[in-house]
């Protein structure tokens, strides 16, 4: 599964963001929780779309989820601190996408006649 979180960066923070995560990409992709691994920090082309960045990260299981959220490392939560101060405050969304194949798909009930 892949989850997708996007947020809004403050003004004129974009190339100081840029800076940061060139220069922060090995922690960010090595201290994560267990079962999870970075795919990616992307940012928006020409402005289009509704976010600036989107961070992708995939995951195995929904109790990945879970372990996630209890995760805390010094450099990990060091990270989060830093990249969430560059953030508009209020502008994050994110997006849980699992594969089409392992969709669970409920066929919708027929009417009684």
């Amino acid at each position: 599964m892949l989850f997708l979180w996007s947020v809004n960066l403050r003004d004129g923070a974009d190339k100081e963001f840029q800076e940061w995560v060139k220069k922060n990409k090995e922690s960010l992709t090595r201290y994560l929780p267990p079962r999870w691994r970075l795919w990616g920090i992307y940012g928006a082309t020409f402005g289009l779309g509704p976010r600036d960045v989107t961070v992708i990260y995939e995951f195995d299981k929904w109790a990945d989820l879970d372990a996630m959220r209890e995760y805390s490392n010094e450099v990990s939560d060091r990270m989060d601190a830093e990249f969430y101060s560059f953030a508009l405050p209020g502008s994050s969304r994110g997006v849980v996408l699992r594969d089409v194949a392992e969709w669970v798909v409920t066929e919708p009930k027929k009417p009684k006649k």
